[in-house]
């Protein structure tokens, strides 16, 4: 297989964007426009209760229509169950600690590789693996029309505006803040009503009490003022949260935006990577008027806190019966220590856990959230040189035989859904493609779950071009780490290994592959839908292991496909 055409970038073009894929694959010609899917009213799903299929499901029954009515192969199931994360083994959480404490970035990455990284140490793994990942140190970027710029024909030409469009970018930005408000009040009045509920079953001795009956006095701190004091500082938290992320995308802009032009995908993957890599608390390293800013609010909820617990003692000296009732105010006490990353427990936050900055060796303060996002970019659009052989087009583009190669794995490897899916014509018609160029171009961001897509980026940022039985010796505590999921029994001796966005392809193709059974009871409309808000999956770890093993299957069929 020709890697090097597979890991071929590219950006579509807005003439083009009714074009199919379904013509794509065919004629390696491909065009889309994102602009269109920033429109949906959407934000990616984090409950753990949407409807997701289980690895070791049961084949589906016969769908009204004609192509599923033969039973499924058995591609069409998974080979591995049930996988335990990182989390769930406390040696490998406290070996990962080690080697980001020591700076071993090898072992880090041999980590991410094979089982992924714990979430809450992200925030320090993922800047130190950027910071050696090869396509970061010697990048590689095909402009997606050479020697001209959106079309123009004049790239010396172009404005300022036109490389680094500020108000698209703020725009943009809006719509996905917007989002996030709706769904957290959304969440919020959801929460409010279960719990109205279960107050009216049940009546309580601390609804009757001194303290909370009877008004606070002058220098009192209550609940309703903890409350909103809170609610202020996260507001002024996000709000410095989306300047960061707006100025970051900006100065990415003003470096690469002549080879990459701006594209609304640009801030889904900036706060995609900002779920697991706080922007405002690295920028605070390299900000001296942020970190002051910061330092303000620290202090502010210290104090808070003081006057919280302080009220907390008169009560207990003069209401016996205060153990009885609720807590007079939500935490406002510092971020836990980077030592509670390594406890084990798997935290399932917004953010990770993060550790006061005093604490950072000087090497880890090297690296800003602008400074990652331009690295992470970076291995996102790798692309190596073209073939100067004849005519270059968009169907010569990285992203097209990307797009290309994968519509063909789908054909061949899980052909019942692939042959479905022709059917319902989800691919066909305008807006067919969509959740595909987040799926593929993306690598998830939008559409997938942020706990599934930061498993697999793990993989690829752990990535490095040699072999895993090569690598440097580890520790005897690593013994469960395991191999490289996309190990190959052809090339044990091999100097390189597969490239991340060929991973990329078949981690796509394998949570498809989970999600089929659910998939072949949905119409077209419900199937858009369903791919461009994916649910979070009961077992990332099979779906990887999967990935793997369907490379395998892919890479035995064209060998013996050639020897014919």
């Amino acid at each position: 297989m020709d890697t090097t055409m597979d890991e071929d970038r590219k950006e579509f073009s807005p003439h083009n964007r009714n074009n199919s894929l379904s013509a794509l694959a065919s004629t390696l010609s491909a065009s889309s426009s994102l602009s269109g899917v920033m429109s949906k009213q959407w934000i990616p799903e984090e409950s753990y209760n949407e409807m997701d299929e289980p690895i070791n499901s049961q084949e589906p029954n016969s769908h009204n229509s004609s192509s599923t009515a033969t039973p499924h192969h058995s591609t069409s199931r998974f080979k591995h169950y049930y996988k335990p994360t990182i989390s769930e083994s406390p040696t490998l959480v406290s070996l990962c600690q080690k080697y980001i404490d020591e700076g071993n970035i090898d072992g880090l990455a041999r980590i991410a590789r094979n089982r992924g990284l714990p979430p809450a140490l992200r925030q320090y793994a993922w800047p130190l693996l950027l910071s050696s990942h090869p396509y970061a140190i010697s990048p590689s970027i095909v402009a997606e029309y050479p020697g001209s710029y959106s079309g123009t024909g004049q790239n010396l030409a172009s404005t300022d505006d036109d490389i680094v469009p500020i108000k698209r970018i703020r725009g943009d930005i809006s719509r996905y803040r917007k989002r996030l408000k709706q769904q957290q009040e959304a969440a919020s009045r959801q929460k409010s009503a279960s719990t109205s509920r279960n107050l009216s079953r049940t009546s309580t001795v601390a609804t009757q009490t001194p303290s909370s009956t009877s008004p606070p006095g002058n220098n009192a701190f209550s609940y309703y003022d903890s409350d909103a004091v809170n609610a202020y500082l996260n507001e002024s938290m996000e709000n410095q949260r989306y300047e960061v992320l707006e100025e970051t995308i900006e100065n990415f802009l003003k470096k690469w935006g002549a080879s990459i032009p701006y594209e609304s995908g640009m801030v889904w993957t900036a706060f995609a990577l900002a779920d697991w890599v706080d922007p405002v608390y690295i920028l605070d390293l390299r900000h001296p008027q942020r970190k002051r800013k910061q330092a303000e609010v620290s202090h502010q909820k210290e104090s808070i806190t003081k006057e919280v617990i302080e009220e907390n003692q008169i009560e207990d000296t003069t209401d016996s019966s205060s153990s009885d009732s609720p807590s007079p105010s939500p935490s406002l006490s510092p971020t836990p220590s980077h030592s509670s990353a390594t406890s084990g427990v798997h935290s399932e936050s917004s953010t990770p856990e993060l550790t006061p900055v005093g604490v950072w060796e000087q090497e880890l303060q090297q690296h800003s959230f602008s400074d990652v996002f331009e690295k992470f970019m970076l291995v996102l659009f790798h692309s190596p040189p073209l073939s100067s052989d004849g005519p270059s087009g968009p169907c010569d583009s990285h992203i097209s035989q990307r797009l290309s190669l994968f519509l063909s794995i789908f054909k061949k490897l899980l052909p019942e859904l692939s042959d479905y899916f022709d059917e319902e014509d989800v691919l066909s018609s305008i807006g067919g493609d969509e959740w595909l160029l987040w799926w593929v171009k993306w690598m998830g961001a939008k559409v997938w779950n942020k706990f599934d897509r930061g498993r697999a980026w793990d993989m690829y940022l752990g990535w490095r071009p040699t072999n895993p039985k090569e690598a440097t010796q580890f520790d005897v505590s690593q013994a469960d780490v395991g191999v490289d999921p996309f190990w190959s029994p052809i090339e044990l001796e091999s100097d390189s290994i597969l490239a991340p966005h060929i991973q990329h392809l078949f981690v796509c193709f394998a949570i498809l592959k989970s999600k089929s059974h659910t998939l072949f009871e949905l119409d077209q409309s419900e199937i858009r839908q369903f791919l461009t808000q994916v649910s979070k999956s009961n077992d990332m770890e099979s779906i990887i292991l999967e990935a793997g093993e369907a490379w395998r299957s892919w890479q035995w069929a064209e060998e013996n496909d050639e020897s014919d």
